[in-house]
C-alpha cells in the first residue's frame, strides 16, 4: 500500500522533529553558558561588598539581574519549543501507530520497530 499524502507530511513532520531538536541543544548550551555567568556576577558582587566598594557591587548586581532575565526569556524559549517538539513528536507516534493498525500480530510489532529504527536512523 502506498500513502504519498501521509509520506509528505511525516516527512514535514520529521523536518520539524529535527528543527525543534537542534533549537533545543543550542537553547541549551546558551542556557548553560548565562548560568555560569550568572555564578561569576555573583562572586564578583560578594567579593564587591566584602571589600565595601559599593558601586562596584551594585554595578555588578545589576548585570546580575539583566543576565537573570535573559535566562528566563531562554527558558520561556525553551519551554514553548519543548513543547512544539513534543507535538510533533506525538504526530510521528500516530503516524507509526497509524502504519501498525494495517498489520496484525507479528506483522504489527515488526512495523512500528522498523519505523522507530528508521526514525532513529533518519531515514
Amino acid at each position: 500500500a502506498s500513502f504519498p499524502d501521509e509520506s509528505r507530511r511525516l516527512k514535514g513532520t520529521l523536518e520539524k522533529v529535527s528543527t525543534h531538536n537542534s533549537i533545543r541543544v543550542r537553547l541549551t548550551a546558551e542556557m548553560a553558558d548565562g548560568s555560569s555567568r550568572v555564578k561569576a556576577l555573583v562572586l564578583k558582587a560578594e567579593d564587591a561588598r566584602l571589600m565595601a566598594d559599593m558601586p562596584r557591587m551594585m554595578k555588578n548586581y545589576d548585570e546580575l539581574m539583566r543576565v537573570n532575565e535573559e535566562l528566563i526569556a531562554e527558558y520561556n524559549k525553551r519551554a514553548t519549543n519543548h513543547e512544539a517538539l513534543l507535538a510533533a513528536l506525538k504526530q510521528v507516534n500516530q503516524v507509526v501507530q497509524r502504519a501498525s493498525s494495517l498489520r496484525v500480530g507479528k506483522a504489527k510489532a515488526r512495523v512500528v520497530a522498523d519505523a522507530r529504527r528508521a526514525i532513529k536512523k533518519g531515514d
